[in-house]
């Protein structure tokens, strides 16, 4: 028997080598007629159902890898914007404003609204 075809990833989940099935014409004749499968056409046929599973194998494991390893960017980047919004919020205008200003502003606010706040 043949090996069979062999899936290649290389880098960060980029496939190298796409799936082919070569038999597809035939495999379509032989289901539209009603002629039984000579041993060796079983043989080969199971073979490469057999090939076939190790490829869709090979898929799954590259697809489970590929989204790993999108749930780690996605946190490293949801890190990121989490640090950009602390350090732009050292440069909100507020923060240059003198504290006892702050101070006699809320101070004004509690005095007039006070009792519509506390309720």
């Amino acid at each position: 028997m043949a090996r069979c075809n062999s899936l290649y990833f290389e880098g960060e989940g980029i496939v190298k080598t796409m799936f082919v099935d070569s038999d597809s014409d035939l495999n379509t004749r032989q289901l539209r007629s009603w002629n039984v499968l000579s041993r060796a056409d079983t043989s080969r046929l199971l073979y490469s159902i057999e090939c076939i599973q190790q490829q869709v194998d090979a898929y799954d494991e590259e697809l489970q890898n590929l989204l790993d390893r999108v749930r780690v960017l996605e946190q490293q980047k949801d890190y990121a914007v989490k640090s950009l919004r602390r350090k732009r919020s050292l440069l909100a205008p507020i923060r240059r404003l003198p504290i006892e200003l702050l101070e006699e502003i809320f101070a004004l606010y509690l005095h007039s609204y006070g009792k519509d706040v506390m309720k």
